[in-house]
C-alpha cells in the first residue's frame, strides 16, 4: 500500500497515522543489543518485525543510525553494545572531500545491512504497514565527518569553502 492510500483510509476513518520512531525499544523486546541489532541485518529485522507485531504501525522504520554513510567514508566509528554507533570528532581537512567522493559507499557492509533489512521487511511484514528508512542529510555527514562545531563555523563564516567542497 502506497503512503498516500494509507493516508486517504485513515482519514476517513478520522484516525491519526501511526508512525513511531521507535526502533531502540525492539532491542529490548528481542533480548539483543544495539550493535548486534544495527551490525547484523537478521537480528536489525527480528528488532522491527518484533514492533510490527506488537504495535501494528501504519508506518515502521529501520533503526536511526545517523554513522552509517560517515562510517562508509572510512570515518572513525564506534561501536557501543548499548548505544547508538558513534562518529568521534577527529582532526579533518577540506582536501579529504576530493577522496571521500571517489568513495562508493554502495559497496560498503553496513549500508547494505540497511538495504538487506529493507528487502525482509519487504517480505516479512505485512503489506499494510508502509516501511521507511532513513538517509542522513549532507549537512549531518558534513558535522560528523567535519566536527558539528567545524561544520557550523564552516556554514556561517566561510560559505565560500563549503560551496565549493560540495557540502
Amino acid at each position: 500500500m502506497k503512503l498516500a492510500e494509507i493516508a486517504q483510509e485513515s482519514f476517513k476513518q478520522k484516525r491519526r497515522l501511526i508512525a513511531p520512531l521507535m526502533g531502540f525499544p525492539g532491542v529490548v523486546l528481542t533480548g539483543t543489543n544495539i550493535k548486534l541489532a544495527q551490525q547484523n541485518y537478521g537480528l536489525h529485522y527480528k528488532v522491527i518485525k518484533a514492533l510490527a507485531d506488537k504495535f501494528s504501525p501504519d508506518i515502521i522504520f529501520t533503526l536511526m543510525d545517523l554513522s552509517v554513510e560517515a562510517n562508509a567514508l572510512g570515518m572513525y566509528t564506534l561501536f557501543p553494545r548499548e548505544n547508538p554507533a558513534a562518529v568521534p570528532t577527529g582532526k579533518f581537512d577540506m582536501e579529504e572531500i576530493k577522496e571521500l567522493r571517489e568513495i562508493n559507499i554502495s559497496f560498503d557492509t553496513r549500508v547494505n545491512g540497511y538495504v538487506e533489512t529493507m528487502k525482509l521487511m519487504s517480505i516479512g511484514l505485512s503489506k499494510e504497514i508502509l516501511k521507511g528508512a532513513y538517509v542522513t542529510g549532507p549537512y549531518t555527514l558534513a558535522s560528523l565527518i567535519m566536527g558539528a562545531i567545524e561544520a557550523v563555523k564552516a556554514t556561517k563564516w566561510q560559505p565560500e569553502r563549503r560551496a565549493n567542497s560540495g557540502l
